[in-house]
């Protein structure tokens, strides 16, 4: 392949152009791509574990007012028994929330490494908050309230802790997700503008500026013929062109054509 031919020259303009505008055809496709996969990812996992932690830390706070309620006077055995059931469900709906949380955030195990302990303190605040129930069915009033204010207060801030540290981790990890997204975004933004104006360079290029060469040369070419043509037979006259393309060719050739005249016209004279 001669790379100075016109019709390779044109060839390969005209491929880069169709390679460039793949690339970006595929760029545009990924950077679409990623987007969707961004907001889905937020839609499907920081959205719901914000939500899931936001819940269990509602759940704990009721089942910290159903012990509380249960102080408040001497209650029945039915009323106990009301007061317990409403804690037990909303005890469970904080462990299992938080559960859901830790599961939607799998794919961040570094970040969810704090919440280790949870399962442990979440059973030292169920026993501790137990016992007030205990001591109440035991009709010990006042050993309840020790035991709410103390031991199972204590245990239950220590535990609600884990809530908190659940909902900053969500919303930095989410925060950390949107600038790498973004970020990522517009470094594809910047590469489809790069393309895109390489494409608009080599089609202004092929469809504007090598025409007109390619125009300039052959009345250049043309040019130099009528100035053959009228230089009253004069054979020691030539093109004399560097150009290396069919043009260049042409000329050659003609060049070659007066020698061979020329040549023949000397041998009928000598």
């Amino acid at each position: 392949m001669d790379i100075n031919k016109i019709r390779v020259k044109y060839t390969l303009a005209l491929c880069s152009i169709a390679f460039f505008f793949i690339i970006l055809v595929s760029m545009n496709y990924l950077l679409v791509a990623k987007t969707e996969q961004g907001l889905a990812y937020f839609g499907s996992n920081f959205n719901p574990a914000i939500s899931a932690v936001i819940n269990a830390d509602r759940d704990l706070y009721q089942a910290k007012v159903a012990e509380l309620n249960v102080l408040q006077s001497s209650p029945s055995n039915q009323k106990i028994a009301a007061f317990y059931a409403e804690y037990e469900e909303n005890a469970k709906q904080a462990y299992d929330r938080m559960l859901l949380y830790k599961k939607l955030m799998a794919m961040y195990p570094e970040n969810i490494r704090q919440l280790n302990r949870f399962d442990s303190a979440f059973k030292a605040w169920k026993q501790e908050s137990d016992k007030v129930f205990a001591l109440v069915r035991s009709n010990d009033l006042a050993g309840a309230k020790l035991q709410s204010d103390g031991a199972s207060d204590a245990a239950f801030n220590e535990l609600r802790e884990f809530y908190n540290i659940a909902g900053e981790i969500a919303d930095k990890t989410s925060s950390e997700v949107s600038e790498q997204t973004i970020s990522s975004v517009v470094r594809s933004q910047v590469i489809l503008t790069v393309i895109s104006t390489v494409i608009v360079a080599l089609t202004l290029f092929t469809g504007i500026a090598a025409p007109k060469a390619m125009a300039d040369a052959l009345e250049n070419l043309s040019s130099k013929l009528k100035e053959l043509n009228s230089g009253d037979g004069d054979l020691t006259k030539r093109i004399h062109t560097n150009r290396k393309d069919e043009i260049g060719q042409v000329a050659n050739d003609f060049d070659e054509l007066i020698n061979g005249i020329a040549e023949l016209i000397r041998s009928i004279v000598e």
